[in-house]
């Protein structure tokens, strides 16, 4: 079945391999301009910083994690989450269980909320589609809202303490290398499904439902879309919840950050944030209109 499901997508690639070819240097300039540079500076300095910022624990998370269930001293995981972007937030998570800092049941179900879009990429793309930087703030705020919540509610909270002693020490070199295999393997999911959506942009489909879909799939792509929209208010609304669920193309770049550990908290985690991020964007936004 999959070997004729293989020959059909190349059949279609010879018939249209010009959409193909489109598609692959759009994604690949999208990797290089967008993606790239907006994440680059935050996994690597996230890498180089969290072992030395695990062995003194930021006191004034000690109530965020009581309230999320997370071991004592891990709350700069969330913190990183909420900071640094997709997916930088999964493969801090995933450092921290390598390192055997926390257990393996933990790291699992911190996936479901540490790993969020983040300002760079608020602020830098949507920012530049919105033209509101008030309207960055509250898509933040909301992320930020949404995840805390969506802590609150997953199952499998934890008593423990972070293992500082299981800390290694920083080597820059073996750090910068991880994190050009991390960036190598984002590109190449920007580019592969930006192919894809190359042959989906041909199906003759409503403008917001091409939105959702592309967003849907890659996260990138969706939110370059929006500026399709005429409203600024479904504009705000499709791209909140765009954020809060992520894409596709960023589970699948969750998945190969994290090897090894189980993403059953992480669906868990995205749907029940996505669905929080909407009433949470609806009040926001009628508090911006009001003020």
């Amino acid at each position: 079945m999959m070997l004729l499901f293989y020959g059909v997508v190349f059949g279609y690639a010879l018939i249209d391999a010009q959409a193909i070819v489109n598609g692959a240097k759009e994604g690949i300039h999208m990797a290089l301009t967008v993606v790239i540079p907006s994440l680059f500076p935050f996994i690597f300095l996230c890498a180089l910083s969290l072992q030395e910022i695990t062995k003194n624990p930021l006191k004034f998370l000690r109530p965020v994690e009581k309230l999320c269930g997370i071991p004592r001293g891990s709350g700069i995981l969330l913190l990183v989450g909420l900071i640094g972007g997709y997916p930088v937030g999964a493969q801090n998570v995933f450092k921290a269980y390598e390192n055997r800092m926390i257990a393996r049941n933990d790291a699992e179900r911190m996936l479901g909320f540490c790993n969020n879009a983040g300002p760079s990429f608020i602020f830098g793309m949507v920012g530049g589609i919105l033209h509101d930087v008030r309207l960055c703030w509250l898509l933040w705020l909301t992320q930020i809202l949404s995840a805390t919540i969506t802590a609150a509610l997953l199952p499998g909270k934890s008593a423990a303490n972070i293992n500082v002693q299981a800390t290694q020490p920083s080597n820059i070199g073996l750090i910068l290398e991880s994190v050009m295999k991390i960036c190598a393997k984002i590109a190449g999911w920007v580019v592969l499904f930006r192919c894809l959506l190359s042959v989906l942009d041909k199906w003759c489909l409503p403008t917001i439902w091409r939105v959702c879909v592309s967003g849907i799939l890659e996260l990138s792509n969706g939110c370059v879309r929006l500026q399709n929209i005429d409203s600024t208010y479904l504009q705000f609304m499709i791209c909140g919840i765009l954020l809060a669920f992520g894409g596709l193309c960023v589970h699948l770049q969750t998945r190969s950050v994290t090897k090894g550990l189980s993403l059953r908290y992480y669906w868990i985690g995205k749907t029940i944030q996505t669905a929080i991020s909407t009433p949470i964007l609806y009040i926001l936004w009628k508090i911006s209109v009001a003020f």
